[in-house]
């Protein structure tokens, strides 16, 4: 069963562009958010990073207004770019304004959080409700979607994440004793003003980086459990960034597994509960460590333990799944949605014969099921592999234009499920 899970997941990463895309991005966040959930956890920044993420949705609404129309799978890569550093400039200004006024003891921290980021939320909904063009796509931003990532926005992330870690390591030492104790920090010649911003810097990098993963609404559990989760695992602090890197990298994986097995699942919230579940396996046996070994820490056969639990939690689920998929239908996975979403089918063939691209664009962009569905479909359709190929690249690209009249023709021959899918 196991073997076959693992097949239909790797079948798919090669036959669906998008789940690659989505995976070479969602493994590029975990490495950065889990690396920074460890400074998160130790100087208490998780309110802070809550509020940037939602204050982040002014960016979004910013960016889309100067520089995206239509829906965003049309976008060119300078579009998208525009609007991802637009983002990222409004919500490091956010953060400076957090930062400065909490440091100059204008308001408390926990009251600049509250003020700003409802402002910065309440001004990206104005902007939102006023534009009168395509706003569907933006429901992805809320709660993110692996299916939304494209080739542009990995090339986007890697360029950013690389600059990410880069200055994690430069002022590593100095973020780490500054998250550890702030006098001692100071007292020693860090400068701790800079550092401060520096962090808020990097942080709101990295959550305009993973909204589209996970969303505005729940980046912050990126930030703060993998991070907690290493805190009750080892004393060290050194092995918390290796421990957080593994929790979230086991999330990532096992979340995105668990979402191709239900194609009805969301793969952000699922990876958040992936990381929670993991977190309460720590909890439990740090629990069960400090009662009845007390002084000793075992990181290693903790690691071990927690990670065990959660792969067999994931199989269990997994496993389930596909074994009830299978035992409702005589196809498989793939072969269920292409039969269920035959109007679907319909939709896709007469949009491309009939040249109602922009239709068929705002379609894939507000509904990403749809891609994966339709993406199944044509590979079950009586065509050449020639023929899907084509098709496979038009979906994954928008470029509809570029299928050749023969493959259109080839697409109209029938729209019978008897026909049209082997």
């Amino acid at each position: 069963m196991i073997q076959q899970i693992l097949q239909q997941f790797y079948h798919d990463l090669g036959t669906m562009p998008v789940l690659m895309h989505g995976l070479q991005a969602a493994v590029l966040i975990s490495i950065i958010c889990s690396t920074l959930s460890v400074f998160v956890v130790l100087k208490r920044l998780a309110f802070i990073g809550e509020g940037i993420a939602h204050s982040a949705l002014g960016g979004i609404a910013i960016g889309v207004v100067l520089f995206v129309s239509g829906p965003m799978i049309e976008q060119s890569f300078f579009s998208r770019l525009g609007m991802d550093l637009t983002t990222i400039i409004f919500c490091v200004l956010v953060a400076w304004l957090i930062g400065w006024t909490s440091r100059q003891k204008i308001i408390s921290e926990d009251t600049s959080i509250g003020i700003f980021f409802v402002a910065a939320m309440a001004f990206g909904i104005i902007l939102i409700s006023l534009r009168r063009s395509y706003t569907a796509d933006l429901f992805s931003f809320l709660f993110g979607s692996v299916l939304a990532v494209n080739g542009s926005d990995v090339y986007i992330t890697a360029v950013l994440s690389i600059l990410v870690l880069a200055l994690a390591v430069v002022f590593y030492r100095q973020m780490f004793l500054f998250c550890l104790d702030e006098e001692l920090a100071r007292v020693t010649g860090i400068p701790v003003g800079f550092i401060h911003y520096a962090l808020l810097t990097i942080l709101a990098v990295t959550i305009v980086l993973s909204i589209k993963i996970v969303g505005v609404l729940l980046i912050a559990a990126f930030l703060v459990i993998p991070g907690a989760t290493a805190r009750m695992l080892t004393y060290r602090y050194r092995d918390m960034f290796l421990l957080s890197n593994a929790a979230g990298l086991a999330a990532v994986l096992g979340g995105l597994i668990l979402s191709d097995i239900i194609p009805d699942l969301p793969s952000g919230p699922t990876i958040v509960i992936g990381e929670f579940v993991m977190f309460i396996l720590a909890v439990i046996w740090s629990r069960l460590r400090d009662r009845f070994i007390p002084g000793r820490q075992l990181t290693i056969v903790g690691t071990v333990l927690v990670l065990a639990g959660y792969v067999g939690l994931l199989w269990s689920i997994s496993a389930m799944a596909y074994a009830s998929n299978v035992q409702s239908s005589s196809v498989s996975v793939m072969q269920q949605g292409s039969v269920l979403k035959d109007a679907d089918w319909r939709f896709f063939v007469q949009s491309v014969q009939n040249g109602h691209y922009k239709q068929l664009n705002s379609r894939i962009d507000s509904d990403p099921e749809f891609v994966e569905l339709l993406t199944r479909r044509i590979k079950q359709a009586k065509l050449d592999p020639d023929s899907k190929k084509i098709l496979l690249d038009a979906v994954n690209t928008a470029d509809w234009r570029s299928i050749p009249q023969k493959v259109i023709e080839k697409l109209s021959i029938g729209f019978s499920t008897s026909n049209d899918v082997e």
